[in-house]
Order: C-alpha cells, then sequence, then structure tokens
C-alpha cells in the first residue's frame, strides 16, 4: 500500500554568507521571526561530539531556498556572530531530518538543546515498509530525488570537488567525511540543499 505519493520540486539558488555580521544575523534570522517554523541543517568536521559546526544553513517560507552561515572565517573576536546565529536557530520551532544530530551538536555548541518540532526521517521511519512506491534507504539524498522529484542528488557537485581534490580512499570513494573541507561555495550550496529538501518534505509530504 502506497502512502505517501511523490511531489515534483527542484533545488534553488540559496544565499551563502562566508562572513556572516550580526547585520546579517538581524536581516536573515531576526528575533521577529523566533516563532516562526523553520528547517535548517548542520555542516561540522565528523560526526563526534567534540567535532566543530561549520555552518548552518536555515530556510523558512521567507528564504525557501536557505541561507547558509559559514563559520569558517569567524575568528575568536567573531564568535559571539556565530553564537548569536546558533541561539537563534536554536529557539526556533524547527523541522530537521535525522534530529538527533542536530541535537547533539547543538547541545555541544550551546550547553541546550534545539526546540526540533518535526524530524522527517522519524516521520518516514514511521512508515512501514515502501513508501510512495520507493523501496529501502531513506537518506535524504535519495529522497530529494525520489520523493521530491529532483534530477539529481544534491551531493553531486560536492562530491566531485571531493574527487578533484583527493578525498577519495583506494577504491576510489569519496570520503564524505572530508566535505568541511569543501569551499563554502559547494559546502554552503550543498548544505542549502540539504535543509531545502527537509522543508520540503515536511511542507509537501507531511504537513497537514
Amino acid at each position: 500500500m502506497i502512502l505517501l505519493k511523490s511531489v515534483k520540486t527542484a533545488p534553488r539558488q540559496g544565499i551563502i554568507l562566508e562572513n556572516p555580521t550580526t547585520e546579517d544575523v538581524n536581516k536573515y534570522l531576526p528575533m521577529a521571526s523566533s516563532n516562526k517554523l523553520a528547517a535548517f541543517d548542520y555542516e561540522a568536521t565528523g560526526l563526534e561530539l567534540e567535532d566543530k559546526i561549520v555552518g548552518v544553513s536555515v530556510v523558512d517560507d521567507e528564504y525557501p531556498a536557505g541561507v547558509y552561515f559559514s563559520f569558517k572565517n569567524l575568528d575568536d573576536k567573531t564568535d559571539g556572530v556565530k553564537k548569536i546565529i546558533l541561539r537563534r536557530v536554536a529557539m526556533r520551532p524547527t523541522i530537521a531530518h535525522g534530529a538527533q544530530y542536530e541535537q547533539w551538536m547543538t547541545y555541544s555548541a550551546l550547553g541546550r538543546y534545539a526546540n526540533i518540532q518535526y524530524d522527517t526521517m522519524c516521520l518516514l521511519n514511521s512508515i512501514e515498509g515502501d513508501y510512495a512506491g520507493v523501496p529501502g534507504n531513506k537518506g535524504l539524498k535519495n529522497l530529494q530525488v525520489d520523493l521530491l522529484g529532483w534530477e539529481d542528488k544534491g551531493d553531486v557537485e560536492l562530491d566531485e570537488w571531493l574527487t578533484l581534490n583527493g578525498y577519495v580512499n583506494n577504491r576510489g570513494k569519496v570520503l564524505k567525511g572530508e566535505m568541511h573541507n569543501a569551499p563554502d561555495s559547494v559546502l554552503g550550496k550543498y548544505c542549502n540543499m540539504d535543509a531545502q529538501a527537509t522543508w520540503d518534505l515536511y511542507q509537501n509530504i507531511f504537513s497537514p
């Protein structure tokens, strides 16, 4: 029995802020939007608690293509900007895909959890068997194609960059754990597309 219907969407060109300022924060994450639902996605140096967040993308109804805030160029003097961004994301009601990771990283950075209201991975996992005629892997990249109708997965450009820059194992498989080394123009685009897909899954598939 097919419970979910696929939709036809496409990735959108988001905003990438390589050196976010307090002015950027107030423009794209104003306090007035603190009660508005948003989707978000982190990029980090790894998957462990001791790893560091290197950027975050936020998608909402005002910025449906996403805004990526890079932390790579923030030094000790501008670390306060990073904390402001993370706090404003954490206080908003949000959607994540695989929220456990976002919660771990949020707690590691802020000592508090994010206000995640919906986890699209959990929503999918609550449906037994095949969904929307698509069996098996419920990873976000597969869902971009299988449920959201994208022509390609959102990691194609990132994988090409990793391959060209030698981040592959001895079998030629890309080392996704090294993606934080990619420039913001590549990593930010990738992160925005993940946040877009999370937002679109909820809005187009799960939202009442």
